[in-house]
């Protein structure tokens, strides 16, 4: 009977130090929940919580090594790493709305700090709508969406 307890007390102690050394986690940004209509093939653009900036070149999440010139972004770890499906590679069109300026780009990486609404940009993206290098990021948020979900279908742009 005293074996039991232990047991438990043992199991606790372990999943506790597993939690605390498992690396930071993020919420999955495509449930159904918060992804598109199935039925009625209506996907409405995200429009981001902060303001886009563009990214310095590096080896990014989705194993490439992107520079300055690539029509390229990056979003939330929960539309990569910790999503239902893995976003990298992903056909995206970023609109600015401030000056209807709109760029086809890739998904090659994530951003730790980005929401499940945020997209960063390549420089040569973040310059194609209208972005000021000197300035670090657009005077605007802007509104996303992936152009595989619901060919045909209506976008909220």
């Amino acid at each position: 009977m005293i074996a039991i307890p232990r047991f438990f007390a043992a199991v606790a102690l372990l999943a506790a130090a597993v939690v605390s050394a498992a690396p930071e986690a993020y919420p999955a940004c495509d449930l159904p929940s918060k992804g598109p209509v199935h039925g009625e093939c209506h996907q409405m653009s995200m429009l981001t919580d902060d303001k886009p900036f563009f990214l310095d070149p590096e080896l990014g999440a989705c194993g490439v090594v992107y520079n300055d010139e690539m029509m390229g972004a990056c979003l939330s770890p929960g539309w990569v790493d910790y999503g239902i499906h893995n976003s990298c590679g992903r056909k995206t069109t970023v609109i600015n709305p401030a000056n209807g300026k709109k760029v086809e780009v890739v998904i090659i990486d994530t951003c730790k700090s980005a929401t499940c609404n945020d997209i960063m940009l390549t420089k040569a993206a973040f310059v194609a709508l209208g972005g000021n290098t000197e300035d670090g990021l657009l005077k605007n948020n802007v509104k996303w969406y992936f152009n595989d979900q619901h060919k045909g279908g209506k976008r909220d742009e």
